[in-house]
């Protein structure tokens, strides 16, 4: 009977593995170290040798006092408390302590990264699942800079300073001024020169200040941009908008326009294509004169990629006039133009064609 017992006790371990059995890691470092080896291993040994072989080396470095192991300690057993597998939390956060030693990486962001950890695993409505989420976020942080690092979107700090804040409820990412890029599907956007504050609980980002330019459409940076005020952008999408943003449009405007932004980065999209970033002018009216030669231009605004497009409503239409020598000789109305570089189009317009002292008048033509 004492065999049968035995070879079941046995069994079950072997089952279940180390991980399901270990209750607490030792408060000695030198104990605990081996003991999340041997954890992680137990579930994957190829992953716990890979990881163990540079973290052991480092674990005993300069770079972790006594004070940072005997927190790591307590981290580790908040996360056990929590049901933390070996895999991937555990590993995720083996990977995480290595990179901020390998990096040798601000001790206060390091500290500051384990306070954030540790809020999280006695948070109860916080889940394992957020957990890993924040996990993975701050491991790509301190390895490559990104905010936020998933399958299909990726946004990075760029020629910024960092610094990691645990304000008691939120861990902080706070971005000094630099730029922050989207790429996503083999694109890429740019807010340049701006600077915030990510949220790695959250994945939400709130921006001041900051350049887009449309130069991913072909136009010239520095003829065609916006200048961002206060933003905000979900970092686990690829878009985003942005209001009370002022563009800049030197061929069409002398004075700059205010409006909505819209940004999303595409797949495939070259820069014919392109249909980000939009802008959208908060005024429904615009006179410009000479917008081609001998072509006046009344009606409202939005940009959507390298597209002009001319807007108006049912009420008021935009307007286009044409001269010839100085005379009027056709009258364009339409609810939406599109303006290209040697071209304008309207699918619906009204026109009025000027005969000396006449006129006649057709109704839903094409224009071009």
């Amino acid at each position: 009977m004492k065999k049968i017992l035995v070879f079941w006790l046995v069994f079950f371990i072997y089952l279940f593995g180390y991980s399901q059995i270990l209750k607490q890691f030792s408060s000695k470092p030198e104990e605990y170290i081996t003991q999340l080896k041997d954890f992680i291993e137990a579930k994957d040994k190829k992953t716990g040798k890979e990881i163990f072989e540079e973290l052991l080396p480092l674990w005993n470095s300069s770079y972790y006092n006594n004070n940072d192991k005997n927190n790591i300690i307590s981290v580790s057993n908040e996360l056990l408390d929590k049901r933390a597998l070996p895999i991937p939390h555990f590993e995720s956060f083996s990977r995480t302590l290595l990179a901020f030693a390998k990096q040798n990486a601000s001790k206060n962001d390091f500290e500051e990264w384990l306070k954030g950890l540790s809020y999280l695993c006695r948070k109860k409505t916080a889940t394992l699942n957020s957990i890993d989420n924040y996990l993975d976020n701050i491991l790509s942080f301190v390895q490559k800079k990104y905010l936020l690092k998933t399958t299909t979107v990726k946004w990075k700090t760029r020629n910024a300073t960092t610094k990691l804040v645990f304000d008691g409820e939120q861990l902080l990412i706070q971005v000094g001024k630099g730029d922050i890029v989207c790429f996503s599907k083999n694109d890429s956007s740019v807010i340049y020169g701006t600077e915030g504050v990510y949220n790695a609980y959250t994945q939400q980002w709130t921006g001041y200040n900051g350049k887009l330019t449309w130069e991913r459409t072909g136009l010239k940076p520095n003829e065609v941009y916006v200048q961002l005020r206060r933003y905000q952008i979900d970092m686990k999408k690829s878009s985003y908008e942005a209001d009370s943003v002022t563009l800049f449009y030197k061929r069409y405007f002398n004075e700059p326009l205010l409006g909505m932004l819209s940004e999303k980065v595409m797949a495939d999209v070259d820069t014919q294509r392109a249909i980000y970033p939009q802008f959208k002018s908060y005024s429904k009216r615009h006179r410009i004169k000479n917008i081609f030669p001998n072509i006046n231009y009344d009606g409202g605004f939005s940009l959507k990629g390298n597209r002009f497009i001319g807007e108006g409503t049912n009420d008021q239409m935009a307007i286009l006039t044409i001269y010839r020598n100085d005379t009027l000789k056709l009258k364009v109305a339409s609810r939406s133009y599109i303006f290209r570089e040697t071209e304008i189009n309207s699918q619906n317009a009204s026109i009025t064609i000027y005969i000396d002292k006449d006129s006649i008048y057709h109704p839903g033509l094409i224009f071009s």
